[in-house]
């Protein structure tokens, strides 16, 4: 088995942001249909984590310093399989009740930090990645703050 490429993690962290956009407006939409002011409150924030995670990945200086043809991928249309994938997934995901959600939104922010860490720590090997290395360690510390939001969400669901 071969090691991660750079390319590899910037596809995987690419992946990590359409996921991060899609939760958001999970998030907002949880947020929307709940009576409680708190919860409500709570997944706001979590929502506008996501969004911060968006917006610092947004700037995209420097990824076609370190991968050309990464760049490429933003371009890329998807195919119908892939839209038909993506589709089957929320189905899926509509049928979880929230507790299971919740669960797995704090597994999945475990992966993004781990593999985050990953980033970072290959980035700053490299001086001339100092800037990326430095966006990376913003994104990592929005990805903590996503994951104790999570938590808190998976306890308010499992008091209920």
């Amino acid at each position: 088995m071969r090691s991660p490429t750079l390319l590899d993690e910037l596809r995987e962290l690419h992946g990590i942001i359409e996921q991060c956009a899609a939760q958001a407006e999970e998030f907002k939409r949880q947020a929307a249909r709940t009576s409680s002011p708190e919860v409500r409150a709570r997944l706001l924030r979590v929502a506008a984590s996501h969004e911060r995670l968006l917006k610092l990945a947004e700037n995209r200086e420097g990824f076609a310093e370190i991968a050309p043809e990464a760049s490429e991928d933003y371009a890329r249309p998807v195919d119908d399989l892939q839209e038909r994938e993506g589709q089957e997934r929320l189905r899926h995901r509509a049928a979880e009740d929230p507790i299971a959600q919740a669960r797995r939104h704090v597994a999945q922010a475990e992966q993004h930090i781990a593999r985050q860490e990953s980033l970072v720590i290959r980035l700053s090997n490299n001086d001339k990645y100092a800037v990326l290395a430095a966006e990376a360690k913003e994104i990592l510390a929005t990805l903590k703050q996503t994951l104790s939001l999570a938590r808190q969400h998976l306890e308010l669901e499992q008091e209920k």
